[in-house]
């Protein structure tokens, strides 16, 4: 009678122990990647989502101050060159006295996100427009500058530091460049794609039907040309 082999069945065993711990081991080994990239996923993207939800996100527009006595008018830089000429201009036509010299745009922020601005930086084109008789226009080079708004705090609405003085010309086109303006936060990083679609971007001033009311209320003059045709 054969004697049974004891010794290789516990090698025998040994080896398919070792072969299902190793692939235990594995298996757990790949699980733990997998929960870890899919929680490193899932968390990763809640923390991105927290970031933006905590990014200011600002609407932008352009508007005149309903008291502009309240405010100081400064040149925006951009606009020295074509306020000086259309200034002449409007001396030299005699029409100086008809016009309000603290007519104003500002450019407006309201903060409608939940994190502070530091600064917001939107550039402007300025297209000035002369209106003669019979409505014909003629279209000035257009001039660019740039508004600059600080520190808006969320839920907050405020004006730009400076504002484009308007009151010379005849007809002007202000036009923000919303995909030119930048955002900071207060760590004065960068913040993409912060300014809301709920933006004003554009506003038009027509001077002229207001000054030839005025004019024609003091002078009975049918149009202010008509002093220089004759």
């Amino acid at each position: 009678m054969l004697a049974f082999n004891w010794e290789a069945l516990w090698q025998a065993w040994a080896a398919v122990a070792a072969t299902a711990l190793i692939g235990v081991t594995g298996l757990l080994v790949w699980v733990g990647y997998q929960a870890a990239q899919w929680a490193k996923l899932r968390f990763g993207q809640t923390e991105e989502m927290e970031a933006r939800r905590r990014a200011p996100l600002v609407a932008l527009s352009l508007a005149a101050p309903d008291n502009p006595q309240r405010y100081s008018p400064a040149l925006n830089e951009g606009q020295l060159d074509s306020f000086v000429k259309w200034w002449g201009v409007v001396v030299g036509r005699k029409l100086n006295e008809y016009v309000t010299p603290n007519s104003i745009v500002a450019c407006w922020a309201q903060n409608i996100g939940e994190g502070p601005a530091l600064r917001i930086r939107v550039p402007y084109v300025l297209q000035v427009i002369d209106v003669i008789e019979g409505g014909v226009e003629t279209k000035d080079e257009p001039a660019r500058g740039e508004f600059e708004i600080v520190n808006v705090d969320s839920k907050w609405l405020v004006m730009a530091k400076t504002y484009l003085n308007v009151s010379y010309y005849p007809k002007c086109r202000i036009e923000l460049l919303l995909a030119e303006a930048k955002v900071t936060r207060l760590d004065r990083t960068e913040v993409q794609d912060a300014v809301s679609d709920t933006s004003v971007p554009v506003l038009e001033v027509n001077n002229k039907a207001s000054w030839d009311l005025v004019r024609q209320a003091r002078t009975g003059g049918p149009d202010w040309m008509a002093g220089r045709r004759a």
